[in-house]
């Protein structure tokens, strides 16, 4: 019996060292993303466990916790959610309110950090790459499920542009910027728990009302005046290093940061928008959903993503 034990006992370090090989500190695939012919990614490595932890936490409650999760607390709302899209819609609520529920205080832990502040491009800090490689896993899950419940093509490259800019910072490059960013997250709560009390048969609830109020107050303090702030510091940042880095890298990273910010404003349009018809009609509109992460609205099942 102990030659079986002796026996498994050697696949298992032949497979240890096999992973070690490829995908250890020092690598096939570590030596690669350090090399200069590659994308010199060269503190992802330590990370990967993380990121695929990460996706495959999210993975998990989108197709196994949400769904009997909510068939536990919430039987007759969630059985009568139209078809498998309003399910999945309902699945992907939760798991993005995880996300943000845990992203967020990640994110907090790093803002004091003295080595990224010391160098607001190029600093490094572990906490700060624990925080980003939960992102990295959930814009990972995210992507595949914009691919595998296509919706709009709009929203698989939402996905995998949110993949790349965080992705990258494993250079190492803009961590600084990118916990802050990740901050966006608070509104994402408020905007879950406005959806859910809406299918909750809550609309024009106090509660929603309340929560309508928050909703606005954070997007607007969040997205809107700290993420300005945070924007324009960035591009000057961008600005100053541009003969450091590679065009390409400036364009993805500035442009991309115009971009968003430009669709919180939209959003916030529209959710003022939203809010001056409730008043005029005495109704309970559905506030738009922004971009942050992914959420699928009512009737268009159209999602919302944060980069």
């Amino acid at each position: 019996m102990s030659e079986y034990h002796d026996l498994d006992a050697t696949y298992v370090d032949l497979a240890l060292a096999y992973l070690d090989e490829y995908l250890g500190p020092n690598g096939a695939l570590a030596r690669y993303l350090a090399s200069k012919d590659s994308l010199r990614l060269t503190r992802l490595p330590r990370f990967l466990p993380l990121i695929a932890a990460s996706f495959f936490f999210f993975t998990l409650i989108h197709v196994l916790v949400a769904p009997l999760g909510s068939r536990l607390l919430a039987p007759r709302t969630y059985d009568g959610l139209r078809g498998r899209r309003g399910r999945n819609a309902w699945n992907v609520h939760i798991v993005s309110m995880v996300h943000a529920l845990m992203i967020v205080p990640l994110a907090l832990l790093c803002l004091d950090s003295p080595a990224l502040a010391a160098d607001r491009v190029f600093g490094w800090d572990y906490d700060a790459a624990v925080a980003h490689s939960v992102a990295v896993g959930y814009f990972l899950w995210d992507t595949t499920d914009s691919i595998v419940n296509f919706v709009d093509l709009g929203f698989v490259a939402h996905g995998l542009a949110c993949l790349l800019v965080y992705g990258l910072s494993y250079r190492p490059f803009v961590l600084y910027f990118g916990v802050r960013c990740l901050l966006w997250e608070i509104s994402t709560v408020f905007l879950n728990i406005n959806w859910f009390l809406d299918k909750l048969g809550k609309t024009g609830s106090i509660a929603q009302m309340v929560n309508g109020g928050f909703l606005l107050a954070s997007f607007f303090g969040v997205r809107i005046i700290y993420g300005g702030m945070v924007s324009f510091q960035f591009l000057a940042e961008l600005y100053a290093i541009r003969h450091e880095a590679s065009t390409l890298v400036c364009v993805i990273y500035g442009g991309g940061n115009i971009v968003l910010q430009g669709l919180n404003w939209f959003w916030f349009y529209k959710m003022i928008q939203a809010l001056q018809k409730r008043f005029r009609t005495g109704n309970m509109p559905a506030v738009p959903d922004a971009p942050s992460k992914a959420i699928l609205t009512d009737d268009s099942v159209s999602k919302e993503k944060k980069a």
